[in-house]
């Protein structure tokens, strides 16, 4: 990573615990702590924000003065609060239309993990749903003519000896709101610590042997192909497993 005070990368004013994990032609890879909101939702939310600053909610860019002048960061994606791991910024204007694209069409692969009620049966396979509402607490599984469509691959990595959880991999192929939280409820395996769609009896019981109240969900990996100024790249982030998600299982990330 280049030290030029004049790399706008160098100038984000990162919020606590915020890492870089990649750049390229001022597009960034971020990674979050969980307990960070990926905007802020008013003023005061600014310390607990993965940006420090100003956030215009229409263009969707954090705003902020450097020495070297007005700057601006694009929020390309988001992670929900009790959600840690990687999140995409650009310092660049011109390629925000094209990875906002990429989003939009399903064409940027993530991969998540999480700790999970049980153990999933088979331990691969795809779970095909339909969201009844892409809301934040009322989402839900309905039937198919009432609901956006779901669909995640998933697949057990490992079962805790010590306690009734696996964790799983998790690849979704559509970005609905709550996705991979809604899903594994509705599959009988709600991700431990999740307090909106969770099960709310078992994470008191898990975290009173384990000492762990977040939400057990990591956005792991990221990739995507790109064109910028007529030449193609290829952008991949990786993002370690907090000990929270992998010390009650022999999975090593």
């Amino acid at each position: 990573m280049t030290s030029n005070p004049q790399n706008p990368i160098n100038n984000l004013p990162l919020g606590s615990g915020v890492k870089v994990l990649a750049s390229q032609n001022g597009l960034i890879a971020l990674e979050k702590p969980a307990g960070l909101m990926s905007h802020p939702n008013r003023r005061g939310d600014y310390s607990r924000c993965l940006l420090t600053t100003d956030y215009d909610y229409e263009d969707e860019v954090y705003t902020w003065e450097a020495s070297t002048g007005a700057q601006r960061a694009w929020l390309l994606n988001r992670l929900d609060s009790p959600t840690s791991g990687i999140l995409l910024l650009a310092v660049d204007e011109k390629i925000v239309p094209t990875i906002r694209q990429l989003f939009a069409s399903h064409k940027v692969n993530k991969t998540y993990y999480a700790l999970v009620k049980h153990t999933p049966s088979p331990v691969s396979g795809c779970w095909k749903d339909h969201l009844k509402q892409d809301s934040y607490r009322s989402a839900k599984v309905g039937r198919a003519e009432l609901g956006n469509f779901a669909e995640t691959r998933y697949h057990v990595i490992d079962k805790s000896k010590e306690l009734p959880v696996s964790l799983v991999q998790l690849i979704p192929l559509t970005g609905r709101t709550h996705q991979l939280r809604i899903q594994c409820n509705y599959h009988r395996h709600p991700i431990v610590g999740d307090r909106t769609h969770g099960d709310f009896s078992f994470n008191r019981k898990i975290s009173s042997i384990t000492g762990e109240k977040r939400m057990m969900l990591h956005s792991a990996e990221i990739s995507l192909s790109y064109v910028c100024e007529g030449k193609s790249y290829d952008f991949y982030a990786k993002s370690t497993l907090p000990e929270a998600l992998t010390k009650w299982t022999n999975f090593k990330p």
